[in-house]
């Protein structure tokens, strides 16, 4: 199953069965991030917060979780194996909560780690460190454990991460079993980045 955002809700696409079922919304519902993790869907609004999307046999429900004014349009969603949801957002920084208890929430912002409110996308790599991109202050690595931020805006080569915004990233091992951070940007194309135990 591949679970896919659109600017009317979300859609789940079988290929073994129905091609493309559209999931219901109460009401329109834009759809901007999508977000997995034991066993259970996330997805990320512009303007309405987070829905957890609620399966069973008989039929698909969903759950509204607002952040709050403008913490409630959200770029990018990250469900980790522990059970935390992070959503990147537009102006308030970075909002991680319980996936249970979504009242138990802390806040991240230029105060207290970020080097730019506005934030792009939000992912978390094999070694649950947490990668984020901004529209304007490079690319941030979180390790969650110690509870650091490091920012990277300018790294070997010359590339200045802070020029464009910072829209996907993700990770995958080469031909030699490296692991390489790809970080999307709009406007400065893809870029690789070779990654050691704390980061390139």
């Amino acid at each position: 199953q591949i679970w896919v955002g659109t600017n009317k809700g979300v859609g789940k696409m079988n290929f073994q069965r129905n091609p493309f079922a559209a999931i219901h919304f109460p009401e329109d519902v834009s759809i901007n991030s999508m977000a997995y993790a034991n066993d259970r869907v996330w997805a990320g609004s512009f303007g309405q917060g987070v829905f957890e999307i609620i399966r069973n046999k008989e039929q698909i429900t969903t759950r509204r979780i607002s952040l709050g004014g403008q913490a409630d349009f959200i770029h990018a969603l990250h469900a980790d194996k522990q059970g935390k949801i992070w959503a990147g957002t537009r102006g308030e920084g970075l909002i991680v909560f319980n996936a249970d208890n979504p009242a138990q929430r802390k806040q991240y912002t230029v105060t207290n780690g970020l080097s730019h409110n506005y934030l792009m996308s939000v992912w978390g790599d094999a070694r649950d460190l947490i990668w984020i991109g901004t529209w304007a202050g490079g690319l941030i690595r979180h390790d969650p454990a110690k509870g650091t931020f490091h920012i990277y805006r300018k790294i070997k080569g010359g590339v200045n991460l802070d020029q464009f915004p910072i829209v996907l990233t993700f990770e995958y091992k080469n031909e030699v079993g490296e692991n390489i951070l790809c970080v999307g940007t709009r406007g400065g194309g893809l870029i690789e980045l070779l990654l050691d135990k704390e980061g390139f």
